[in-house]
């Protein structure tokens, strides 16, 4: 993979008001690099949605009060980088 970011990166954000602000478009375009959103309503081109969808599974398998950071880390950490590899193939990043 290539270092990030390299002027002519193009970084894929969904339609999140803060990834549409000024700001965010100014900073990105100051590294030469482009945006592009994601269809609205679209999960299935965006691999954060089943990191979510796999923590809140196993907060509620293990009936999880996630009220200290340990119990909602211990969720996280149940990611692997195969699955990481998975989700971006699943949304045709790969």
């Amino acid at each position: 993979m290539n270092p990030y970011p390299q002027p002519s990166s193009v970084l894929v954000l969904d339609n999140a008001s803060i990834h549409k602000s000024i700001r965010i478009r100014e900073l990105v375009e100051s590294f030469g690099c482009k945006i592009e959103f994601l269809p609205p309503y679209s999960p299935d081109y965006n691999p954060i949605e089943r990191a979510f969808a796999k923590i809140k599974a196993n907060i509620r398998r293990h009936r999880r009060v996630v009220v200290e950071a340990e119990g909602f880390m211990s969720a996280i950490r149940t990611i692997t980088p195969h699955d990481c590899v998975q989700w971006m193939r699943l949304a045709g990043y790969l």
